[in-house]
């Protein structure tokens, strides 16, 4: 039963692989399998031919020619038939099966990243996971399994109708051409097997590799790598990593070729073997010499023919392992959405969230493989229309809390109410189109200034004075057009920091929500331009709940409510002036940052 089990989930998996090929790419993939539909016909049809175009040659001495020409036309028109289709096969497998399948296999990468819960994206394992799936598109194997499948089903017609034809002549000699190739598979399955254990076990190297390349070639990390000069050191962790990965990869190689050369010598062996007792049989006068010299092409034809079989029969576990990785990778948080579709289909929340109160009860949280808590026993109440200020000092928990709220990152402990709705409870993308955030890592995008506001809000993307409007409000001031392209890497203009920023800031005001965070809006802005910024930032949230996450205080007196954190609780709420009185955590951080303002 379990063998059974497994034969329906690689034949499910193959399956799954066809169909997406037909969908992506079907006149090449439909021409693909014309192509080893023809190759499998072909070592049959050129015995029967060889054996033909010889006896031909034998009536030809008696005067009879119709039997030579009509094989000797035959062959080459089946010759010329296959060369025109193999260029046709070749063209249409770069164009068709690997530009196109390959990019429908990228997409559906794509699109699951872009479903995976952020609380999983923080989880190494599955970051190892999602690379191992990465390395699986790019190194084709979805396509490589398609192509050895068919050439496993190819070569297998080709040898059951080539051992018929030797069948016929001697069965020592089928069994011969059979053993001499059989190592062949037998070595691939247990090379397959070493080589999904080091790609796997690479994962991790693979990324650190990576991420040392993004930094070193990066436009963003130049400047810092030549003043600090610490291009070679990174440089070294990169070479490092890469000399690892390599050197595994290359020992797997000559294991490869050692074993392969083995196998090589036993078929070459064989091969003579036969030929030996074939001579032997036309010797003793057993043999013809038209059937002679056919047996020799109906030999080569089905040692070819098996080692081409056994060889794909060896390679299929290997990529369908390295391919199990892409499936796995498809399928996590499957179930969960599954279950989240099921509760939330029928009760889609209707309501308006500037009404509805957001309450936090007893909220604790932790990152994957952190064994401590990062958010302690949060207890908070958001009204409606209310504007509040998380401040805290770096690492307290101020942006996690945010994320929490915005239902980024899973409960694992207690609950996030907003109104009625339990976030643990609820698909939280319909909370989306409510709310606005304008986060401290904003995104530089590399396109038009139009849609680098626009992108916030689609609709609004062709509404070029909705978007001039924003802009004039975070007082954006360049003078160049919405079509200007950004990014000197595709010919456009680039900003400072602060200026990218306030492209970030008017994304959020687009938007028009009824809920706009802040994490660190000014954090890259001179004092005036933030001082700008802020006072915009109270004139958009007007009758608008607002969260502000900061470490700096000066807005704090203009907030409804402050909330103050420190090592993951909440250890004072209230407003500006109550805080202050009561000289707490809020007081010391305040009277830091005002100290360096006033003179001793």
């Amino acid at each position: 039963m379990r063998i059974m089990g497994v034969r329906e989930n690689v034949m499910r998996k193959i399956g799954n692989i066809f169909k997406i090929l037909f969908w992506a790419a079907p006149f090449s993939t439909a021409v693909t399998v014309l192509y080893y539909i023809c190759q499998a016909i072909i070592p049959a049809l050129s015995t029967i031919l060889f054996t033909g175009i010889l006896q031909g040659v034998i009536e030809l001495q008696e005067g009879n020619r119709e039997l030579l020409i009509k094989n000797v036309a035959i062959y080459l028109g089946m010759r010329g038939g296959m060369y025109f289709l193999n260029y046709g096969y070749s063209v249409l497998v770069n164009t068709g099966i690997f530009e196109k399948g390959s990019m429908c296999f990228r997409q559906f990468l794509q699109e699951k990243t872009a479903r995976m819960s952020l609380y999983n994206m923080e989880n190494s394992k599955i970051l190892d996971q999602k690379k191992r799936a990465e390395r699986t598109v790019e190194e084709d194997v979805p396509a490589m399994v398609f192509y050895q499948f068919l050439e496993a089903a190819s070569a297998a017609f080709g040898v059951v109708a080539v051992l018929g034809i030797m069948l016929d002549y001697h069965w020592v000699l089928a069994l011969a051409a059979i053993l001499a190739v059989l190592p062949f598979p037998i070595v691939k399955v247990i090379r397959g097997k070493s080589h999904v254990r080091v790609k796997n076990s690479q994962s991790k190297m693979v990324r650190k590799m990576e991420y040392y390349w993004k930094i070193l070639t990066g436009k963003d990390s130049a400047k810092e790598l030549r003043v600090l000069g610490c291009q070679e050191y990174l440089s070294r962790l990169w070479k490092k990593e890469s000399f690892l990965v390599r050197e595994q990869l290359w020992m797997e190689k000559k294991k490869d070729a050692v074993w392969c050369f083995l196998c090589d010598i036993i078929q070459f062996a064989g091969y003579i073997g036969a030929l030996l007792l074939a001579v032997g049989l036309a010797v003793w006068g057993q043999m013809e010499a038209c059937v002679f010299g056919a047996l020799i092409s109906a030999l080569l034809n089905m040692q070819n023919c098996i080692k081409a079989f056994l060889e794909a029969v060896g390679e299929l576990p290997e990529l369908l392992s390295l391919y199990n990785n892409y499936d796995a990778y498809l399928k996590l948080g499957e179930e969960f959405k599954e279950k989240e579709d099921k509760r939330c289909v029928d009760r889609q929340p209707q309501i308006s969230f500037s009404q509805k109160k957001i309450c936090l009860e007893h909220v604790f949280f932790s990152y994957p493989e952190m064994q401590k808590n990062v958010l302690e026993d949060i207890c908070l109440d958001i009204l409606p229309g209310e504007h509040i200020a998380i401040v805290g000092e770096n690492g307290s928990g101020k942006s996690t809390l945010a994320k929490l709220i915005l239902g980024l990152y899973p409960v694992l402990k207690g609950t996030i109410r907003w109104g009625e709705i339990d976030l643990n409870q609820c698909m939280v993308e319909n909370l989306y189109r409510h709310i606005s955030v304008v986060s401290q890592n904003f995104v530089k995008y590399y396109l038009t200034l139009k849609e680098n506001i626009g992108i916030s809000c689609v609709e609004k993307l062709e509404s070029d004075s909705e978007i001039i409007r924003v802009l004039e409000q975070v007082g954006f001031t360049e003078k160049i057009s919405l079509n200007q392209q950004l990014g000197t890497e595709y010919g456009g203009v680039d900003f400072s920091l602060g200026q990218w920023q306030k492209l970030a800031i008017a994304r959020g005001i687009l938007r028009n929500a009824e809920i706009i965070v802040m994490d660190e809006p000014t954090s890259a802005l001179d004092a005036i331009t933030e001082n700008e910024v802020l006072n915009l930032f109270m004139r958009v949230m007007e009758e608008k709940t607002a969260l502000l996450i900061s470490h700096r205080i000066g807005i704090c007196c203009k907030m409804d409510k402050i909330v103050v954190m420190k090592k993951g609780r909440i250890v004072e709420i209230g407003s500006h002036e109550e805080l202050l009185r009561k000289n707490g955590e809020y007081a010391r951080l305040y009277w830091a940052q005002a100290g360096w303002y006033q003179e001793k």
